[in-house]
């Protein structure tokens, strides 16, 4: 074995067994703040100390290094999340998609149902928005670490007939492509692959500030940003992107920034 490549930041011990071993390691990193301290001081010590290269997965995840584990900044490289977006506009193509009611609109969602990707937020988010817009939420509400409270709020909020969970799918670029804004709640997200997906369809992106890799896309034109948390501000770059003509921006730089073929030279 000449070179150890980690594909998270959770393996201090592995990194410093290599690294005692005399094999140069390389950590590949797709965690921030919340999930790194959540592996501890001395994970992130071992990481610190034996790794010789960090790769982050975003500019923010860059800072969340150097923040909260005192890497030093040469020693961390940036290479964007990669996708597959020629398969992604394929399977939306294929059908199957998520049928609108007459007069509706759809605001779409995408992940695991967690404190960390905000589904929370998106509920609050449906609830700003006007009685034509329905929500769906790719993602299963059955396994989620926080299911139980989601249901809660669908009731109290009353939504349990305008938000739809669709579980787990096989082609989720099918629903996806149905949908007229994608909202990226996430509290924290280094550098969400559906965020691209949504904007390779086309998509409009909405995303919160503070929250990831969402500011870096938006730098490009692929997003907007509203306030961390603010859903009241959400909504209304919601409805505003859905009364937009699509400027075709954000397809254009899931291609530039995260095409595999740049990604991979």
């Amino acid at each position: 074995v000449h070179l150890a490549y980690l594909n998270t930041a959770t393996l201090g011990d592995a990194a410093e067994r290599l690294a005692e071993a005399g094999i140069p390691v390389i950590c590949h990193a797709h965690e921030m703040d919340f999930e790194l301290a959540a592996t501890g001081p001395a994970n992130l010590e071992r990481l610190r100390r034996c790794a010789r290269l960090f790769v982050a997965c975003s500019q923010a995840v860059k800072e969340s290094l150097m923040r909260c584990a005192g890497v030093e900044e040469g020693r961390i490289v940036v290479v964007h999340e990669c996708v597959d977006v020629e398969r992604a506009l394929r399977q939306a193509a294929d059908g199957g998609g998520e049928d609108k009611a007459a007069g509706t609109r759809l605001v779409c969602g995408m992940g695991t149902v967690s404190w960390r990707k905000g589904v929370d937020l998106f509920l609050r988010v449906v609830a700003e928005l006007g009685g034509e817009w329905r929500g769906l939420w790719i993602g299963d509400l059955e396994s989620g670490p926080d299911a139980a409270r989601v249901r809660h709020d669908l009731r109290v909020l009353r939504l349990e007939d305008r938000v739809r969970f669709t579980g787990s799918v096989a082609n989720p670029h099918a629903l996806l492509s149905r949908a007229d804004v994608f909202c990226l709640t996430s509290r924290e997200d280094p550098f969400p692959l559906a965020m691209v997906e949504a904007a390779a369809l086309g998509l409009p992106v909405i995303g919160f500030q503070g929250s990831g890799g969402v500011e870096e896309f938006a730098a490009h034109g692929a997003a907007r940003t509203a306030a961390y948390a603010d859903t009241h501000g959400m909504a209304r770059l919601v409805e505003e992107a859905a009364g937009a003509a699509a400027d075709g921006r954000g397809a254009a730089a899931a291609r530039s920034l995260c095409h595999p073929d740049v990604v991979g030279r």
